[in-house]
């Protein structure tokens, strides 16, 4: 990467930040970007330092597999730490950030000024909502931001077994086929094991994909244990 993770800490004023000190400062914010006595801007940094392990684990692999693409869509871009990282060290490719919560879109537009960014298109919409025939792109990155429970507009319709083959479907019907590298990528922070590479390939299949692959990747953030999870990589060949 041209850009190291290093560097964009440098720039944003971000420094790594402990569990027990993202615990002790539940006090001033309650959640990163719900009403606290804490700017926007510093919970991000906050809430990037606290990730930063895990962060400096995925994204080099993200952001390799992104080279060459012509559009990618991010889901849920959050602090906007990982869609600038890839941003940056992706100049020619177009890169759409989709988020439904406002004040990420506030924080962003002013990192993205101070860097100087000028290949990413933010959108506040729920991209759960979106359109899967006219939102098409040559690639989708969905981490941090796919659910643990079925949201409730799927209640009642679905189980979550099948809100998971739902939303691989969905997903690979944002991507273009025919625009490499083609394909969509989230993050199991789960521990990973050959059982649950079995289990995510069938739900692939389920889905109609016919390629899928999880690489395992481990982190370790300070005062805690190793920990272990998979990025999964989803696309449907034609």
């Amino acid at each position: 990467m041209n850009v190291s993770i290093d560097d964009l800490c440098k720039e944003l004023g971000v420094k790594e930040v402990a569990p027990s000190e993202w615990r002790s400062s539940r006090r001033e914010r309650s959640h990163i970007f719900e009403e606290s006595r804490i700017p926007y801007e510093v919970q991000a940094c906050l809430f990037d330092g606290y990730t930063l392990a895990p962060t400096r684990a995925i994204s080099p692999i993200v952001c390799e597999r992104l080279a060459g693409a012509e559009s990618v869509g991010v889901m849920g871009y959050g602090t906007g730490f990982r869609l600038l990282l890839d941003a940056l060290n992706n100049p020619d490719t177009s890169f759409i950030g989709i988020d439904q919560d406002p004040r990420c879109e506030e924080v962003v537009k002013r990192r993205m000024e101070r860097l100087n960014v000028k290949n990413i298109e933010l959108r506040v919409a729920n991209f759960f909502k979106l359109n899967p025939v006219q939102d098409r792109f040559a690639c989708v990155v969905a981490i941090d931001c796919l659910p643990d429970t079925v949201p409730k507009e799927f209640r009642g319709r679905m189980n979550l077994q099948g809100f998971m083959r739902g939303s691989y479907f969905w997903f690979c019907q944002m991507v273009k086929p025919s625009s490499p590298p083609s394909f969509m990528v989230a993050a199991n922070y789960g521990l990973f094991t050959r059982g649950h590479a079995e289990m995510y390939a069938e739900l692939g299949n389920q889905a109609g994909l016919n390629r899928f692959e999880a690489l395992g990747f481990s982190y370790q953030k300070r005062e805690e244990p190793e920990k272990s999870g998979a990025l999964l990589f989803c696309s449907r060949e034609v």
